[in-house]
């Protein structure tokens, strides 16, 4: 980042929130470990982390409002403060080319000024489809649910968005690599579906399911990479096991290890077909209705054998589910390690811990470097400790895929689902009594405000 890049007008987003941490409750203030004062700026739909700020931070920031130069906003913010207009500057200038650089302040010419919201209308005609309704929006994708082909069949588009800025042929200026982790999705979705052709044909149709959403197209519209994927209707995997959960006792124990049973399962699978996902949490599992599974967004996917000029993908995901050699790296500085499936390992086990529990296994810090310590260092805690009921045998099972060492997890993924597969749905202890459908309600309340909060600690695809 020069000096040139803050020479023009910038504006903040009119998307872009700053929240005193003092509107926060006190167990959200106690996990982003901040001082009286501190404001959390976030973006929705923005793929940056939210960062926390101190007030006089947050005041200068508030001057760009409106289109201004720093120049400008600068001396504003010294006349109300009564401060020197050359010092602040000074001090201010590596924040405010750390907010251009995360998105959060941009150009006031950039097509990113705007709010990250759909580019088009149901009804609407993009790459051959038209459009239902719009899934999701990003600041470099969105997805939709559309009707294709002369079948007229339902189908997902995901299409890339347009880019902030163009390039010295007039063309869109992709942001984040969207356009290489689209065409890294394609060609590890077109494996896979060859994968499934070529399986054995007197497997059980449980372990011939395909593991992720048939590619129906790929190409570009409008200078805009795009997929059209198999539509696949479903609730993420953090739902379904929230209605498990609701059934209480050996019932509800029951659907919530078919669950992880499944989930462990499809995952051994992924690794079978010599794919590594990458970017393992709830949002990223769709169960449907009939209890079959998908995995869904495979942009930082990792294809081990795969072409050689298949663009690497670069470290990503939610920090929530780094393994403990990843934090450990990144703590001390060193580049951290190249995915693997010891690694994947311990993000799954993350994932099926939740799903059990009902939260994590840890108490998170919101504040990086603490969650990153906590990563490498500190043990699960006990499903009783978590208000969840002991389940020893599947507690054991989740603890050795959470070992810190990567020796000592199971030596695979098809290893962690054979366990599985030896847990009984009876617990030792009954199902505690607070985990009742109003503990659960409250669970899941909790964790979507979580969400909201820390969409920001979603790491950003980037190269180590």
């Amino acid at each position: 980042m020069t000096r040139t890049a803050l020479s023009g007008p910038l504006v903040l987003p009119a998307d872009v929130l700053l929240v005193p941490v003092a509107d926060l409750s006190q167990a959200a203030r106690l996990q982003l470990n901040c001082q009286d004062g501190d404001v959390a700026i976030t973006r929705p739909r923005l793929r940056t982390p939210s960062r926390l700020v101190d007030a006089g931070a947050a005041e200068l920031l508030r001057q760009f409002a409106s289109p201004s130069t720093v120049v400008e906003a600068v001396i504003r913010h010294s006349r109300a403060r009564g401060a020197d207009p050359e010092a602040t500057l000074e001090g201010a200038y590596p924040l405010l080319a750390r907010m251009v650089r995360e998105g959060f302040l941009v150009s006031a010419s950039d097509a990113g000024a705007g709010l990250i919201e759909a580019s088009w209308a149901e009804g609407e005609r993009i790459a051959g489809c038209t459009l239902l309704c719009c899934v999701q929006v990003l600041e470099d994708s969105e997805v939709y649910q559309v009707r294709a082909g002369a079948a007229r069949a339902e189908a997902a588009l995901k299409i890339e968005r347009q880019a902030g800025g163009l390039d010295g042929d007039r063309r869109p200026v992709a942001r984040h690599g969207i356009a290489a982790r689209l065409e890294r999705e394609a060609a590890i979705l077109a494996h896979l579906g060859r994968c499934r052709r070529q399986d054995d044909p007197f497997a059980s149709p449980a372990s011939l399911a395909p593991v992720a959403p048939q590619l129906l197209g790929a190409g570009v519209w409008g200078e805009r990479r795009f997929l059209l994927l198999e539509w696949f209707a479903g609730v993420d995997a953090l739902a379904a096991a929230g209605e498990a959960r609701e059934c209480g006792g050996e019932e509800g124990r029951a659907e919530i290890l078919a669950l992880c049973r499944a989930l462990a399962e499809v995952y051994a699978r992924l690794h079978r077909q010599d794919v590594l996902h990458c970017d393992v949490h709830p949002r990223n599992v769709l169960i449907s209705a009939g209890g079959c599974l998908r995995l869904i967004d495979f942009g930082l996917a990792c294809w081990r054998g795969g072409p050689a000029g298949l663009a690497p993908p670069g470290r990503g995901g939610v920090a929530f589910y780094f393994e403990p050699e990843y934090a450990a790296a990144v703590l001390a500085g060193r580049t951290p390690p190249d995915v693997s499936a010891a690694g994947e390992q311990y993000a799954v086990a993350v994932l099926l811990y939740l799903l059990a529990a009902g939260t994590h296994y840890l108490d998170f810090s919101l504040e990086r470097e603490t969650m990153l310590r906590q990563i490498a260092e500190l043990s699960p805690r006990t499903f009783a400790e978590r208000g969840a009921g002991a389940w020893p045998e599947l507690e054991a099972v989740l603890g050795r895929a959470l070992a810190k060492a990567p020796a000592d997890r199971f030596p695979s993924l098809d290893a962690l689902a054979n366990a599985l597969q030896a847990v009984p749905v009876a617990a030792t202890a009954a199902v505690s009594a607070a985990m009742t459908v109003a503990r659960v309600r409250t669970l899941s309340g909790n964790m979507r405000k979580i969400a909201e909060k820390t969409s920001g600690m979603r790491r950003p695809p980037q190269n180590p």
